[in-house]
């Protein structure tokens, strides 16, 4: 078994994108907030169980042995994303909406949490003196749960907070969804 757990903040002055840029090259401190990659929580469970592989004398003993049964859980918060307009600054960077004449700060959006199980059964046969073969089956985002990876973050040119565009925090591309793998493997 085994638990991971990480607590980080990430705060820096500029985008990690190729085009990203500040809103005022003459005061870079105006593009200071969250940076692209500060994701607070990320928790990790691992772990697996096995049962004797043994030689067997008894029917259940040769049933159960050699069988293997391990499982990962991942969760991570989410990342932020940089609000935008749609728009461009004079320095053609992307504009961001503003308040009270101010633009409002670098990644103030929030994106999606990630959640994952996946999980994995197998069972060894000892063919002979150094040879095994192993069945498996794999299932990878066994509960089929959608993670969400992007979404449109261009609020628009309307008020901000109250009058966002229709399609604004909409998701527009998800996760791999629930995936199963079966596979034999010879040992030699």
């Amino acid at each position: 078994m085994r638990v991971s757990y990480t607590y980080s903040k990430s705060l820096n002055n500029v985008g990690e994108f190729f085009f990203s840029g500040p809103l005022d090259p003459n005061n870079i401190w105006l593009d200071y907030g969250r940076s692209d990659n500060d994701q607070r929580h990320r928790l990790v469970l691992q772990g697996s169980v096995r049962t004797p592989n043994a030689p067997a004398s008894t029917p259940w003993e040769h049933l159960t042995k050699g069988w293997e049964l391990g499982g990962m859980f991942q969760y991570y918060s989410a990342l932020p994303f940089n609000i935008t307009t749609g728009s461009n600054t004079i320095q053609g960077t992307s504009a961001r909406p503003t308040v009270n004449g101010a633009f409002i700060s670098r990644n103030s959006g929030e994106g999606y949490n990630f959640s994952n199980l996946s999980a994995r059964l197998s069972r060894s046969f000892q063919l002979s003196d150094g040879v095994r073969l192993q069945g498996l089956v794999e299932a990878f985002n066994a509960l089929n749960h959608v993670n969400g990876v992007t979404n449109n973050g261009v609020f628009g040119n309307g008020a901000y907070p109250t009058n966002p565009s229709a399609s604004f925090g909409q998701m527009t591309s998800a996760g791999e969804p629930r995936s199963l793998q079966l596979a034999v493997r010879l040992q030699f």
